[in-house]
């Protein structure tokens, strides 16, 4: 799965996939068809059906931080293990993925990273609700949860399933081949589905923030691969 997420297919795929939600939410000679089937009706339901309580406590803050707080709680641990491991090619690994997060993928604790800013200023979407008071496209919290698992799942845990003597760490191969793909999914999919229930985001928002997140992602892991190479 690392060697496809780095893959330029992937990279376009993600890249296409964000361009074409962003041209039938923004253009107007588009169809219009996720704003209209799918975001207002999701926003319908949400202000009907959840009272404020829940849309801020749970949603907002519980549901949308909780793969994110997670996934930076995971970094630490794989990045300390890594650079245990691997040394200066474990710290110079950790300080690709830092850079990446700061630029394009971070938290939105400290606010937008700048890819995101300036998709957010560009584009100049309204959110569903005046709970936050920034622009809503794409959502930073989902293009957070993808590039943090992502990271996570495909550039820090790999390394630490080889051992020393070249064998083979089975727990640790066991996620890495069968259980990141489905984890990292569900992780935007519920980081997604906490920003639409808070009234945060419109569904194309959160659509867009998984294109962008996995763009990074796939941009990391590439670099990180090239890194492992040229030592090796």
């Amino acid at each position: 799965m690392t060697s496809l997420v780095s893959r330029p297919a992937f990279l376009f795929a993600a890249a296409v996939g964000f361009s074409i939600i962003a041209f039938d939410v923004h253009n107007s000679s588009s169809p219009h068809f996720l704003p209209q089937y799918i975001d207002q009706p999701a926003h319908a339901w949400v202000k009907a059906n959840l009272p404020a309580p829940i849309k801020k406590l749970v949603a907002d803050k519980l549901i949308s931080d909780l793969f994110i707080t997670g996934g930076i709680g995971g970094w630490v641990i794989a990045g300390a293990a890594g650079i245990g491991k691997s040394g200066w090619v474990g710290v110079r690994r950790l300080a690709i993925v830092m850079f990446m997060y700061i630029y394009g993928g971070g938290s939105i604790s400290h606010g937008d990273p700048f890819v995101v800013d300036q998709l957010k200023t560009q584009f100049q979407r309204l959110r569903p609700s005046n709970i936050h008071n920034t622009y809503a496209f794409p959502s930073g919290h989902t293009t957070a949860d993808v590039f943090i698992m992502g990271t996570l799942l495909f550039v820090l845990l790999p390394p630490l399933a080889v051992n020393s003597d070249q064998t083979r760490n089975s727990k640790i191969q066991s996620v890495v081949q069968n259980a990141a793909l489905p984890l990292w999914v569900f992780s935007a999919v519920t980081t997604a589905t906490g920003r639409v229930l808070g009234d945060a985001h419109w569904v194309s928002d959160t659509m867009a923030g998984a294109c962008l997140g996995a763009a990074l992602v796939s941009v990391t892991t590439f670099l990180c691969n090239r890194l492992a190479a040229d030592v090796n």
